[in-house]
């Protein structure tokens, strides 16, 4: 009889079976160790972010395990080790040092492309010491071959150029530097092998930059302050100008100010307009101004000042802060009285503290004690809660021995302050002394000396208390703790001596 061509035999069908079965484990395995792999080494890479080390390096040794193979994961491996490497010393850092470059050369023997493992590599070998320099410099170099422009790298080789004395190849890559990253200029000055003669070599490199066209803005920036440390204004606001030529809407109003200050050295009427510019940028004039007195009064005359807060004045609606600055500059040029006259002004008007200080400071400079003393009280009533102030209006008064009053405003200068000193306790015991109020002055050294243990005169000031109120014994203890902090005073050698 014919048989049914749908009847399958058994056996084949368990064949058919079978070779399915195969199939789909020669395919699946791969594809769940890959997906194991992945997983274990995205927990091991977000544990090394967070610095959790011991359970990081778990995790990359079961990614490692699911995918031997996988570059990646002995990158981090490396880098797990080298973290560890880095918050350790002497031989435990050597182990893990070596750990990290083993784990790195598996990465580069799998991804040789692999620019950022070179750089794990020569940074592991460079906590091994001496006996990896060429290693270190190796690396460095295969780093910097495989990521020219990455100016980190070029700093680590310049670093271990310098560390091995090879200062033909530290010019080159300095100059190099220059030209891949003109703002690199910021960092490298920070560098124990940065001179002068460096400082010109990078300059040379960003002109280099310039002339390549590399990062336009920064090259020319950079080179005004390359430019302005040689005292070269003129140059320097030249170019810093050409700087703000490029990308002129990320201009802000500091870029203004900066120009403007070069200027003010070769260029004053310029660089008043060029400051103008920048405050009318500015949604913080007044701060802006405050920031900018020091620096203005430091490139140029008091009367230029002036001339500026006075074209300032026109142009914008300020408080009298800006009458505050005409006040200090007028003190700088030693126009006492007119700066006299415009605070005096300014209190008609205002019940700030402020002007009351700088009333006090122009009574200081005319040595007018009243002047000072009326001054400073003022100030000190309108910001009660201002230590300062306080401070000022004891020393004025103790210096014409009001003692009292004077020990009064030197407790709410401490009340008042956010965080005590020994100088202000030490300011109370003086003037408690005076008054002959030996035990309050002895609390108040007392005070000082906790909070500068190693101070040797506050000890010498305990034990001259404990000597005026008959306490031999504590004073001899204060004079030979005093000793001990300062063993050459002879005035604590003779008080200890007396024994």
């Amino acid at each position: 009889m014919k048989k049914n061509s749908s009847e399958i035999n058994p056996t084949k069908r368990k064949l058919g079976v079978i070779l399915v079965a195969v199939l789909f484990v020669v395919l699946l395995v791969p594809a769940v160790r890959f997906t194991v792999g992945q997983i274990f080494y995205q927990q091991g890479v977000y544990l090394v972010e967070k610095s959790n080390f011991s359970k990081a390096l778990e995790k990359l040794n079961r990614a490692a395990s699911w995918l031997p193979g996988n570059g990646a994961i002995q990158y981090e491996l490396g880098i797990a080790h080298l973290q560890i490497a880095l918050s350790m010393d002497g031989i435990l850092q050597a182990v893990a040092a070596s750990k990290a470059a083993e784990y790195f050369q598996r990465s580069q023997t799998l991804n040789p492309l692999d620019p950022e493992t070179a750089y794990g590599l020569a940074r592991a070998f460079e906590l091994l010491g001496e006996k990896t320099r060429e290693q270190t410099l190796s690396a460095y170099h295969v780093a910097t071959s495989l990521w020219p422009n990455n100016s980190l790298y070029r700093m680590a080789l310049a670093r271990e150029l310098f560390r091995q004395s090879r200062m033909v190849e530290l010019l080159a890559t300095v100059q190099i530097l220059g030209t891949i990253d003109p703002a690199s200029y910021w960092r490298i000055q920070r560098e124990p092998y940065w001179t002068e003669d460096m400082q010109q070599v990078f300059a040379n490199g960003v002109e280099e930059a310039i002339a390549q066209n590399i990062a336009p803005r920064q090259a020319y920036m950079t080179l005004a302050a390359i430019l302005e440390k040689q005292g070269k204004w003129s140059e320097a606001a030249r170019e810093y100008q050409k700087g703000m030529g490029y990308e002129p809407h990320s201009n802000t109003e500091h870029n203004f100010y900066r120009l403007g200050i070069l200027l003010l050295h070769s260029e004053t009427d310029e660089a008043v307009k060029v400051l103008l510019q920048g405050l009318v940028k500015s949604t913080t004039r007044e701060k802006d101004l405050e920031r900018l007195y020091n620096v203005i009064k430091d490139a140029t005359e008091p009367e230029i000042q002036l001339d500026f807060y006075r074209e300032v004045r026109k142009r914008f609606p300020l408080t009298w802060r800006l009458e505050i600055l005409m006040a200090r500059t007028l003190m700088d040029a030693g126009h006492y009285d007119e700066a006299k006259a415009l605070l005096e002004g300014i209190t008609q008007q205002e019940e700030a503290a402020e002007p009351w200080y700088w009333l006090y400071r122009v009574g200081q400079l005319t040595e007018d004690w009243d002047a000072m003393e009326v001054a400073i009280q003022k100030a000190s009533v309108r910001d009660p809660d201002n230590s300062d102030y306080h401070l000022i209006f004891s020393r004025v008064l103790a210096r014409q021995q009001k003692y009292a009053s004077a020990e009064q405003q030197a407790g709410r200068a401490i009340d008042t302050t956010k965080k005590p000193s020994a100088g202000l306790y030490n300011h109370r015991a003086s003037l408690r002394w005076n008054q002959k109020n030996y035990r309050g002055a002895l609390e108040d050294w007392q005070e000082a000396k906790r909070l500068q243990p190693d101070n040797a005169d506050f000890y010498a000031r305990i034990g001259q208390a404990y000597k005026m109120l008959g306490n031999d014994d504590l004073a001899m203890t204060a004079y030979t703790e005093a000793l001990e902090r300062d063993p050459g005073n002879e005035r604590y050698r003779k008080e200890v001596e007396k024994k």
